[in-house]
């Protein structure tokens, strides 16, 4: 080990940096936003897009917005998904 200070010890600010890979920041960020999207529902078309494709592939997807508008409809009309008062 080197002084404090020196780039080899351990309190000094670079070398916690050093000693990570370059995709810890990217691989955070991508981990974060797959959490925002599941969170906020703005996955759910995606994985509609995507079982809509393997399933049936000739046939043409909902754009986002239908397919936001029908989600909602769903919603709306089931009590036990989301039922809203007002």
């Amino acid at each position: 080990m080197g002084t404090p200070g020196s780039a080899h010890h351990p309190a000094s600010p670079g070398a916690a940096h050093s000693s990570a890979s370059p995709g810890t920041a990217n691989s955070f960020w991508a981990r974060a936003r797959y959490w925002w999207r599941e969170l906020t529902g703005e996955a759910v078309y995606d994985r509609y897009v995507a079982h809509a494709r393997a399933c049936a592939p000739g046939t043409e997807v909902m754009s986002r917005r239908e397919f936001e508008r029908e989600r909602m409809d769903a919603r709306e009309a089931d009590p036990r998904e989301g039922f809203r008062c007002c």
